[in-house]
């Protein structure tokens, strides 16, 4: 479960991104028109690009940090922030969700390029480019 400060924060960015995209969908003349047809596609992806963004790319972070700090120790060092210690058994945690994490974009083959995106116009991009992979277009136009 995640703190209440992260699990609100993304919680409004995901409700503010799908009235972006409800907005954009609804101009008539626009090019994202086709993904409406996969809104719950879209929706799962947002989720997952948020989750990336506001969790496991943090993550990255911190586990190369700790390893940074342990570097050349014999004993691996905790380290302390307030009343939360950051030791190797917390690294194996965030392992373990990163782990999950990249089988998961594997599984269903969305690059790293996915997750980089500055506003919801860039979001739709990525994911037209992901409705557009050759991949796609040999599984009959399913998304």
């Amino acid at each position: 479960m995640l703190p209440g400060k992260i699990a609100q924060s993304m919680h409004r960015e995901y409700e503010w991104r799908k009235m972006e995209i409800q907005r954009i969908w609804n101009n008539e003349n626009n090019s994202y028109s086709v993904l409406q047809n996969f809104a719950s596609t879209i929706d799962a992806l947002l989720t997952l690009s948020l989750y990336y963004r506001y969790i496991v790319s943090k993550f990255d972070g911190v586990s190369a940090f700790y390893v940074n700090v342990n570097r050349g120790c014999t004993a691996e060092t905790p380290i302390t922030i307030g009343k939360f210690t950051f030791d190797s058994n917390e690294r194996r945690r965030l392992l373990a969700i990163h782990i999950q994490f990249s089988q998961l974009v594997d599984k269903y083959q969305i690059s790293s390029h996915f997750f980089e995106y500055a506003d919801t116009l860039g979001f739709l991009r990525n994911c037209l480019d992901l409705y557009h992979t050759p991949e796609q277009n040999d599984e009959n136009d399913t998304f």
